[in-house]
């Protein structure tokens, strides 16, 4: 026998005293039937390192559960196929396990968790002792050699109540309590929890087959043992007394339970989808390692929609949103080149507890969003906290996760800038103003001057990102607490009004900025004491169709849910119409000849 076989040529050897039953050797010996002798690797054998041997009866090589006196035994290695929904050993299903030793005597062993050994253990013959017998079921040994607390007594002599698996009682002799030391439950001391089905069937849930691990897909442990993505649940979170019953009565297929937290409403059936839900994916997980799996990017959005997700007490914050905002529609992810992992980082704790995670006094921006790194920086400095007016032409890091695709040069840049790389011609982005912008009313009227601050020629977006007296409460709390970044005025996710401008969903109260492009609508008629009044509208109006922009929410976090305005000299409205001359415009106006934009390089 090849010793390297590890736990399956213990389990073979173990089973040759105790079952009339035909070997197999890989690549070392040949059946006494006759039968085909497997050699590790070639055809008929698994063919695969974590899957060292096979047993066969005289139908040569099989899979699943037969009765030794067929002689199947399967010795599966991590990653090695399943068995149907519903069987013994398979990831989702709810059937009994049955002891080895018992009437069936039905082997299906597999690598449950992929560390090239059973149960920690090299064999059978660490749990059990075959000759002499002992008082313990099942050929269980009177004492084990464990791991890291020396030689332990054990106690087997019933399958439910006192003496069973693990009874609850204060001696942990229990076969599943005497080497775990730091489970959370059933230890061999008084850690942990001994109350967890103390006295019941163990193998009912944790199969003999897997390891000892519960019958449950990959996305168990997720639910159970706790993990960045994931929670660590007690049983009866989901089920009832029966374990392959969920609390509403109903199994796997049909239950309700995973509603609350997964919401079938919404865009995308967080439940059931059959791509993304999480019914659907319990067994194999939407994951590979921590980066979503290729044809998961919609995941996300099975709970960030317009459905019911609370998870720990806190409802998911709705991203993806509907046809009218939200991501895929308004937000980055309306280009579909972009989904949720070009920005969060997957592996970082998600669920917290904490409905807003972020506070700027904490310095947790990065923490608390799940940003992913950029080239070894920051994403975004959140609280921006220091100044320097000429900083964003001095590249600091403060918006990298943003630069990462935009061109900063375009943003920020133009005739305005100083000599280097940002100094350009040509603008190429429409937050500026122009000194002139003649407007389509056959008089060639120039309404540059009625801009604010009027009839200078500059770039916005660097006007803003240089510091004071831009101030913004970037956690919500009604407080200004750092200088211009991105995410001040804008809504990565989407937003109801343009340029994903920051309406209220999501980051802070509505209406938000309030924020429209506008173009010439019309001349009226004189009106208390302006001769001409010029009326600008936004009705219809898109970027493309604009020769500017107005906001037209008040001043203050208390009014915007996002910051202080320094030349607000209107009042608040939601009129799509107002007079650009003669009347001070509602709170800030700016107005351009729009350009071209260079499209963004996802990366």
């Amino acid at each position: 026998m090849l010793c390297e076989l590890g736990a399956a040529c213990a389990l073979s050897r173990c089973l040759g005293c105790w079952v009339a039953l035909v070997l197999v050797y890989t690549g070392c010996a040949q059946s006494a039937t006759g039968s085909q002798t497997h050699e590790r690797g070639k055809a008929g054998d698994l063919g695969h390192p974590a899957a060292p041997y096979h047993l066969g009866g005289s139908g040569g090589p099989s899979r699943g559960r037969q009765d030794l006196r067929g002689a199947a035994i399967v010795w599966e290695g991590a990653g090695q196929g399943s068995s149907s929904p519903g069987t013994v050993g398979d990831e989702g299903g709810s059937e009994s396990e049955p002891s080895i030793f018992d009437g069936d005597m039905a082997i299906d062993l597999r690598d449950a968790d992929g560390d090239g050994l059973y149960h920690f253990g090299s064999g059978c013959d660490v749990c059990h002792v075959f000759y002499p017998p002992g008082s313990n079921l099942s050929a269980v040994r009177g004492s084990i050699a464990t791991p890291y607390s020396g030689s332990r007594q054990v106690l087997f002599t019933a399958r439910s109540g006192p003496g069973s698996f693990a009874d609850g009682d204060d001696v942990y002799d229990g076969i599943c309590e005497v080497c775990h030391t730091t489970t959370a439950y059933h230890r061999n001391d008084a850690g942990g929890s001994h109350t967890h089905n103390a006295g019941t069937t163990c193998t009912t849930c944790h199969a003999h087959t897997r390891e000892f691990l519960p019958f449950a897909g990959r996305s168990h442990r997720v639910h159970t043992r706790g993990s960045p993505r994931g929670l660590a649940l007690a049983c009866d979170a989901c089920h009832n007394a029966e374990a392959s019953l969920f609390n509403d009565g109903n199994p796997f297929s049909t239950t309700t339970v995973c509603d609350a937290c997964h919401s079938p409403g919404g865009a995308v059936d967080g439940v059931d989808d059959p791509l993304v839900g999480a019914r659907t994916n319990w067994n194999d997980g939407v994951y590979q390692g921590d980066a979503l799996a290729s044809g998961k990017e919609l995941w996300c959005a099975g709970c960030h929609d317009l459905g019911t997700s609370v998870v720990d007490g806190v409802a998911a914050p709705a991203v993806v949103g509907d046809s009218t905002f939200g991501f895929y529609s308004t937000g980055h992810g309306r280009s579909g080149l972009v989904d949720c992992t070009h920005c969060h980082d997957t592996a970082r704790e998600h669920i917290d507890g904490v409905a807003r995670s972020y506070s700027a006094a904490a310095d947790n921006y990065q923490d608390a969003f799940r940003l992913l790194d950029v080239a070894g920086m920051r994403p975004l400095y959140v609280p921006r906290t220091d100044w320097d007016r000429d900083g964003p032409y001095e590249d600091p890091p403060y918006y990298a996760l943003c630069f990462r695709c935009h061109d900063k040069y375009s943003l920020l840049g133009g005739p305005t800038a100083p000599a280097g790389p940002y100094y350009a011609i040509d603008f190429e982005t429409n937050f500026r103003n122009d000194a002139v912008v003649l407007i389509d009313d056959g008089l060639s009227t120039d309404i540059g001057a009625y801009s604010i601050p009027g009839a200078n020629t500059r770039n916005a977006h660097a006007t803003h990102l240089a510091g004071p007296p831009h101030f913004y409460d970037s956690d919500g709390d009604g407080t200004v607490d750092s200088y211009g970044t991105c995410v001040a005025c804008h809504n990565v996710h989407g937003s109801t009004y343009p340029a994903m401008i920051r309406d209220g969903q999501l980051l802070g109260p509505a209406p938000g900025l309030s924020f429209a492009y506008v173009r010439y609508d019309r001349h009226d008629p004189p009106q208390g004491g302006c001769p001409d009044p010029i009326v600008m509208t936004s009705v219809g109006v898109t970027r493309d169709t604009s020769v500017g922009a107005v906001v037209r929410a008040g001043s203050g976090p208390d009014t915007n849910g996002t910051c202080n305005y320094c030349h607000c000299g209107g009042s608040a409205t939601g009129d799509p119409e107002y007079i650009i001359n003669c009347y001070t415009p509602d709170c800030v106006d700016y107005y351009r000849v729009p350009v071209v934009l260079p499209q963004p390089q996802v990366n």
